[in-house]
Parts: structure tokens; C-alpha cells; sequence
């Protein structure tokens, strides 16, 4: 599924907060032929430690090297961070485009938060739930994606554990 041609690449961000089910999305993408970029595995493939927050210059040098070689090489990618906020998503969409990219999907995962802060609390690296907290704000006020960025699908799970309802907004 991957390289050029004349078939439409894809990028697809995912915004959301801890434990709304991101990263089983994205891992539904991987199976499907896309790369994953995620700026927590990078944070532990240099640091050792997924939640070190020193050297935020460093891994985003890296998320973003690697970025702009899945999109020279025309890969369909997926961006599993959590993109709550319009300053995060912007330089990647510029990037996007500037290559070409005209499938750009930005997918809400519109979990309640009351469902987040319990997966959260079962995770070996959980997020202080007053952070969690102001992340769903954020997200869901001055975050929330605008039809210029691109595509807005929102996800919501679905009525089993693992399965998800998709929206599409705009």
C-alpha cells in the first residue's frame, strides 16, 4: 500500500486524550498498510522512558525527520499523538500538503471522559487526572479541529469493548 503512483496518500491524525482509544486505532491503521508516527515511542526510544517530557526539541526533531520521510516516500500515515490542539496539528498539515497530500483526516476519538480517566488509572503510565481533565476541555473548546485542517471524522466507541462508531463531520 505504500510509494506513489497516482493513488490519493493519506494521513490521518488522531486527536483525543489518554485512554480514549487512540493507539487501538492507529494499531487498525497499521494492519491496514500505514505507518504509525508517535512521538511517546520516540520519547522512549531516546530517553528510555515514554513519559520524560525533558528534550521535547530532540523528539520532535525526530517525530518530525521522520515525518517528512513517510510523506517524500508517499506512505499512508497515521499520527498518534494527541493533537488537541490546532498549534500541534498545524505543522504537520502544512507538511502534508506541501507533499501532496489531499486525504488529510483528523478523527476525534470522542470518548467520555469518565471512560478515559478509568483505562487511564489501569495503565502502567498514567496522566494526573486533572491534566486528563483539561485536556478534554481543550479539546473539546479552542482545540476542537476546524474544517479548514482537513477531513473531520468523529470516532465514539462502540457498543463492545474494542469497537468504535465513526462520524463524519466535514
Amino acid at each position: 500500500m505504500r510509494g506513489g503512483g497516482r493513488r490519493l496518500k493519506k494521513l490521518v491524525l488522531l486527536a483525543g486524550i489518554p485512554g480514549s482509544g487512540k493507539t487501538t486505532l492507529s494499531q487498525r491503521l497499521l494492519d491496514k498498510g500505514f505507518v504509525c508516527l508517535n512521538a511517546d515511542l520516540i520519547r522512549h526510544e531516546l530517553l528510555g522512558d515514554a513519559g520524560d517530557q525533558r528534550d521535547k526539541e530532540k523528539v520532535f526533531e525526530v517525530f518530525f525527520e521522520r515525518l517528512d520521510e513517510g510523506l517524500k516516500r508517499g506512505w499512508d500515515i497515521v499520527i498518534d499523538n494527541t493533537n488537541i490542539n490546532a498549534k500541534h496539528r498545524e505543522p504537520i498539515i502544512e507538511r502534508a500538503k506541501q507533499a501532496g497530500y489531499s486525504d488529510i483526516q483528523i478523527w476525534v476519538v470522542d470518548t467520555p471522559l469518565e471512560i478515559c480517566l478509568e483505562r487511564n488509572k489501569q495503565r502502567e503510565r498514567n496522566v494526573p487526572d486533572d491534566i486528563v481533565e483539561n485536556m478534554y476541555r481543550g479539546l473539546h473548546g479552542s482545540g476542537k479541529p476546524q474544517k479548514h485542517e482537513g477531513r473531520i471524522i468523529v470516532v465514539r466507541p462502540g457498543l463492545k469493548d474494542g469497537d468504535f462508531r465513526f462520524f463524519v463531520v466535514s
